[in-house]
């Protein structure tokens, strides 16, 4: 089989679950696989596959094919420019996450930051190597996210401190910060039933369910916030993209000011942030 039929054979295989995606992901299977660049799949593309590379497409391609997210089964996600690693159990990088990084840099330089949640460690580190600040610190409940986020952390050659436990009651006692970046639990048990299979059957609903209305880590997490974030600090949450006015109410509960709601690329609400 030829790169060029190969490459259409996966379209077709995994269409259904990859929908306008599926032409980008037959080209990275066969990337991985083949350990060649995408200019080579179109300059060679009546080149022949080997067997034991087509044994190795027809695997990820059955893998993808039945929901599996293509992240898992190669194992990185990219985020800000970078490559995290990625495997199940832990919630896959997403381009929308950047607008909270990307807005909350300037607040980071010099100052101590909290990646609260942090999965993969997408968001800290990326602040870490991107926003110079003091100090960054990775916190989960998951004691798999903190293993990948410490993987990640070493990659990256970076080296925060890590904290295990829910949302802030996981943050030693006069442990302070300037800047908490978040992206919490914040879909409703409705939502989760709708969710694409690829999301719903294979991405931990620990990463993404808060109860019926989806605010309950946000109403955790600021019962709490006031020991944890120093006065004048800020906090910057990602959101769905209906919760904008919701989180801003809550902010504004706990006292703070100066709460903005950002957007995301789709030009949908996507993040909340604000000064203690």
């Amino acid at each position: 089989m030829t790169i060029s039929a190969c490459r259409k054979y996966i379209e077709e295989q995994i269409l259904s679950i990859a929908d306008d995606c599926a032409s980008v992901e037959a080209e990275q299977i066969l990337i991985e696989v083949l350990q060649v660049s995408r200019t080579y799949l179109y300059a060679y593309p009546e080149r022949e596959i080997q067997q034991e590379s087509r044994c190795r497409i027809e695997e990820l391609t059955k893998r993808r094919a039945a929901g599996e997210p293509l992240q898992y089964i190669l194992g990185e996600a990219p985020f800000m420019g970078f490559e995290f690693i990625v495997r199940t159990g832990v919630l896959i990088p997403r381009r929308d996450t950047e607008v909270l990084v990307e807005n909350a840099l300037p607040y980071c330089r010099g100052k101590r930051v909290l990646d609260l949640c942090t999965g993969s460690g997408c968001i800290g580190i990326s602040v870490a190597l991107l926003g110079n600040p003091a100090v960054v610190a990775l916190s989960d409940i998951s004691p798999i996210a903190l293993n990948v986020a410490g993987e990640n952390a070493e990659r990256h050659g970076i080296s925060p401190v890590f904290y295990e436990g829910n949302f802030l009651k996981a943050i030693p006692a006069n442990i302070t910060f300037d800047v908490i970046l978040s992206n919490p639990p914040y879909i409703t048990s409705t939502e989760m039933e709708t969710l694409p299979l690829d999301v719903r059957q294979y991405e931990p609903a620990l990463a993404l369910q808060a109860g019926s209305d989806g605010l309950e880590a946000y109403r955790e997490i600021l019962q709490d916030i006031d020991r944890v974030l120093v006065p004048g600090g800020y906090v910057f949450f990602e959101i769905g993209c209906a919760q904008g006015m919701a989180v801003s109410g809550l902010l504004q509960e706990r006292g703070f000011s100066d709460i903005q709601v950002l957007q995301d690329y789709g030009g949908r609400d996507r993040v909340v942030f604000g000064r203690r």
